[in-house]
This record gives C-alpha cells, structure tokens and sequence, in this order.
C-alpha cells in the first residue's frame, strides 16, 4: 500500500500468477505449528476450499463477507451461511458450487467473448471452455 486507508477493510484480496515451477523450490517448512486443528475454530470461521474450477475470485470475496459481523449480506449470502455453518472447508466449497445466485452472479462478469461461446452453445457451461465457473 502506497498511502494510508481512509476507510474501513473489511479484508484483502491477493492475486498471483501461478508458476507452476515455483512448486519444486517450496522451502520445506515443519507443520505441526503452522495449521489450526481445532475443528471448532475451523468450521466456524467461513473458510471454503474451491471445488469449482475458475471460481476463485468468489471465494475469496465471500470469505472475506461471511467473516464480517458488521455487513448486511443479503438473502443468499445469509442463507449460505447459516446452510454452511460448521460444515468443513471442502463441504463449504462444494455449497458455493452450488448456489444458483452465486453461479449467475460470478459469470456475469465473463469476458464478453465467454458470454458469446455460451449463448452460442445449448445454455449449459461445462466451465471447460467459456471461462465461466459455474
């Protein structure tokens, strides 16, 4: 950051090309201190692992809102999760993937030549080639 927030953070989002080298030269780190175990403090704290392909960017903005006492989420998002509590990440990340809302709100804001392939298509994305998530 460059210059002081004026307003509150409700979180932030980091973005990285994957180098699929970078894998081989991981440093080998011990991890018996480095994971939380706790299933409680685990599955209580909104933490969806993806299960979806392409669906990053929508996990890490619902993460980052469902972990936020102090925002209005909406009726989807508090459906999802009082549906999600205390499920484990992988569950929570097979809910996001099922969420109809979510599916339509995250390939609303495909590239326009994805739309194209969709329409162009039977209206059902295999996710596989249109660049959409869902």
């Amino acid at each position: 950051l460059n210059k002081p927030l004026d307003s509150q953070v409700y979180g932030f989002i980091f973005l990285f090309r994957w180098v699929e080298e970078r894998r081989s030269r991981r440093k080998v780190v011990e991890h018996t201190e480095t994971f939380v175990r706790d299933e409680d403090v685990v599955n209580n704290i909104f933490f969806a692992q993806q299960m979806v392909p392409n669906s990053c960017a929508t996990h890490a903005l619902i993460s980052i809102l469902l972990n936020c006492p102090t925002i209005h989420l909406g009726e989807t998002l508090i459906r999802l999760k009082a549906h999600t509590h205390g499920m484990s990440p992988e569950n929570k990340g097979w809910a996001i993937g099922n969420t109809p809302e979510l599916a339509c709100a995250h390939n609303s804001h495909a590239m326009p030549q994805a739309k194209r392939r969709l329409e162009k298509s039977s209206g059902v994305s295999t996710g596989r080639f249109t660049g959409e998530a869902f």
